[in-house]
């Protein structure tokens, strides 16, 4: 029998309704507020260029002064304390609102306002379009999905297909498929598990026969793990494609902050029924594969002391093993006031064992306190103390500490990732494009062939020779998959989707 599948050049976008006073992770109001606050510091950019953000710390002090910062701040102290009503969010006065889809080939979209408690019967029906097909006539669905299903149909967002056909099409590859920046996939015979989930429709603006790859490309996942919060890795418009009943691991976040989801409560929010949290140290089974849960630290407001520090960016690192093969996933994580994730490294090795690869980042993202203002989490300058806004802050991990990591945890490979990869990365600005017509930005944004580099020239010998690092570094792109056969690392390129430009 036939049925209907969402086209795969569809994006699917959940927008947040946020009626909180001051913003919360879900939504970018706090990030939209701190810019207004701090006005001045963009206004004079604009004005004078961006090296004048040397001076930002002096235009700062007069705006402690200002009544807009009293309303973030107590300053009866001896520094600023953000108040608790900045910090912790209403939950109920942010929730999930409108379902956009929206059809690259033909730029036909919906947009339909989702009423309180239909989020599963929504879920549910986004899930069932990827793999398994939902016919025309299904008794399942209610009234209301009918209609949003017929919507679908006027607005060709949906196909007919055969549901074998479509199951045809599964890549089934055991090892890990590298999708581009954190996402990633750990497939055994008995198990796919799949971080943190970025999922980007088919595109006629990418290159010929390279595209991002599809739920159904992969099929079945039996287990999803999140890193953070940050919208790069918990993204609901990606979520919404897997079935409620898929095992969701998440950090723990017992009160949502402007730092960090409760992501436990916003997945059930839309529908979803197996949610995990796991603690730190803590491990769950997913067929025949172990996860163990680690310490996220780094991709905090600052690598030292915080204002108000008892609240952080929540997250977990994760250790993934097989029977075959394991791997550490890192995404971006780095140095903070609690810890060091260099120092984990060991931590891991001693109490949990080696991993054969590493997946890091290598960005390092070494900014000062006032370039937050032009990025994605400007909220972060709120929780800088005003006597570090001088200061330059490290809070991801750099090349060299890639290293450093794969080394203590014993790793025969590392690969750098956390930083886009694919064309679909590079058109909303996540990292820098590998095309051959891209550039880098020192401190923020390298080509992952710096790793390499790094790694041939780790310490100068005293015939002035350079020793490389015992760690083989491996520049995987988008859609491409590693596994260790024979205790040799192999790399598997589809023929059907290979990457156009020069390696």
């Amino acid at each position: 029998m036939e049925k209907y599948f969402l086209h795969d050049d569809v994006t699917i976008k959940v927008v947040y309704d946020d009626r909180s006073m001051f913003g919360s992770p879900m939504s970018h109001r706090t990030d939209w507020m701190v810019r207004e606050l701090f006005a001045p510091v963009l206004q004079k950019v604009e004005q004078q260029g961006y090296q004048s953000l040397e001076t930002a710390p002096e235009l700062g002090e007069s705006i402690m002064a200002s009544e807009a910062f009293a309303a973030f701040f107590d300053m009866s102290g001896k520094e600023p304390v953000i108040r608790d009503e900045v910090i912790y969010p209403d939950v109920e006065s942010v929730t999930p609102e409108q379902l956009f889809l929206v059809r690259e080939k033909t730029q036909q979209k919906i947009d339909v306002e989702v009423p309180e408690g239909y989020w599963p019967s929504v879920h549910e029906l986004l899930a069932k379009l990827q793999l398994d097909g939902v016919a025309a006539n299904d008794p399942s669905l209610s009234d209301e999905m009918q209609v949003f299903l017929s919507g679908m149909i006027e607005g060709e967002f949906v196909f007919l297909s055969e549901e074998d056909v479509i199951r045809n099409k599964q890549i089934n590859k055991e090892g890990i498929t590298f999708l581009g920046h954190n996402t990633v996939l750990f497939s055994t015979k008995s198990a796919k598990i799949l971080i943190d989930p970025l999922l980007f429709p088919t595109s006629g603006e990418n290159p010929e026969n390279y595209q991002p790859m599809q739920v159904r490309e992969f099929g079945k996942v039996d287990g999803i793990l999140i890193t953070h919060s940050h919208p790069d890795h918990f993204d609901p418009g990606s979520l919404l494609r897997f079935p409620a009943d898929t095992l969701i691991v998440v950090p723990r976040c017992d009160q949502e902050t402007i730092l960090s989801a409760a992501m436990e409560y916003r997945l059930k929010e839309l529908g979803f029924t197996n949610v995990r949290v796991l603690d730190w140290w803590n491990e769950i089974k997913v067929g025949d594969t172990t996860v163990h849960s680690l310490p996220f630290y780094g991709e905090q407001p600052t690598d030292g002391k915080m204002l108000n520090s008892t609240i952080r960016n929540e997250g977990n690192t994760y250790l993934v093993r097989s029977n075959d093969l394991s791997s550490l996933f890192l995404a971006d994580s780095g140095c903070d006031g609690e810890g060091n994730i260099i120092d984990l490294a060991l931590q891991i090795r001693e109490r949990v064992g080696k991993a054969d690869i590493a997946f890091s980042g290598y960005r390092g993202w070494i900014v000062y306190p006032f370039q937050y203002l032009f990025s994605s989490v400007a909220r972060y300058l709120l929780f800088v103390p005003p006597t570090q806004w001088a200061a330059r802050q490290q809070i991801m991990t750099t090349a060299d500490q890639a290293l450093d990591i794969a080394e203590r945890v014993g790793a025969k490979y590392l690969v750098p990732y956390a930083d886009g990869g694919a064309p679909w990365h590079w058109k909303i600005e996540l990292g820098p494009k590998l095309d051959g017509n891209g550039k880098e930005t020192e401190g923020f944004d390298y080509f992952p062939e710096r790793v390499s580099q790094v790694a041939e020239n780790r310490t100068e010998l005293l015939d002035g020779s350079m020793m490389k690092s015992s760690v083989k570094t491996v520049v995987v792109r988008p859609n491409e998959t590693i596994s260790i056969h024979n205790n040799s690392l192999r790399l598997e390129v589809l023929e059907s989707n290979q990457w156009p430009y020069a390696r």
